[in-house]
């Protein structure tokens, strides 16, 4: 039901229940699987000059990046508690640590709260749903989107036309924890008197 909601965010919402992202590319709404993945787009690399202008063409100078690390919202384990009309029975679907889509680093947020403070669950209830597999599967994406709130940061690099959200960068020469893979989820291209230049933010579910 889309009760009170634009379009656009009914559509989000739609979005987030199943790990899929919402973007428009020149004219083409796009409803698509998040792309994490472990292969990056563009490598940017922080205070080593040799290597950001490398033969590599996808290889750019990292000019800035401010990271972040929280374990405030990574939770243990995800329950989202359903009602199937059809059989008249609750439904549970189950998502911890292993559910990952794809994890970025060799210890995901999730892991790293369960170590330093035990097994935190979280429990949603949603509506009506059709069977078990749907309910599992909004357990696995609510389980993901949070997860991929462990490190956030914010950055800057040359003027990249092709840097975007949705795009995966490598991010090195930031230290053991930081550097890594990361997800692009906002660009914005500036051009002014020192040049062009793009900004991002970017987030990923797992440290290093």
């Amino acid at each position: 039901m889309q009760a009170n909601q634009t379009d656009l965010d009914f559509i989000r919402s739609r979005a987030q229940l199943i790990r899929f992202e919402v973007l428009v590319h020149e004219k083409t709404l796009i409803f698509r699987k998040t792309r994490e993945k472990r292969s990056s787009d563009f490598t940017l690399v922080w205070g080593q000059v040799h290597e950001a202008f490398s033969p590599d063409p996808d290889t750019f100078p990292l000019r800035s990046f401010t990271p972040e690390m929280s374990t405030l919202n990574q939770p243990g384990q995800v329950q989202v508690r359903g009602y199937d009309p059809a059989t008249k029975k609750e439904v549970v679907g189950k998502a911890g640590p292993g559910d990952e889509v794809c994890k970025l680093g060799s210890q995901s947020g999730p892991e790293v709260t369960v170590q330093a403070f035990g097994r935190k669950r979280d429990m949603v209830q949603v509506g009506p749903v059709a069977s078990q597999a749907e309910v599992q599967q909004q357990a696995r994406a609510l389980y993901n989107q949070r997860a991929m709130n462990f490190i956030r940061g914010s950055g800057k690099t040359i003027g990249l036309p092709g840097l975007r959200s949705g795009k995966m960068l490598d991010l090195k020469g930031l230290g053991l924890r930081f550097s890594g893979l990361y997800l692009v989820e906002e660009a914005t291209h500036t051009i002014s008197g020192s040049g062009y230049e793009t900004s991002f933010t970017a987030k990923r579910n797992a440290a290093s």
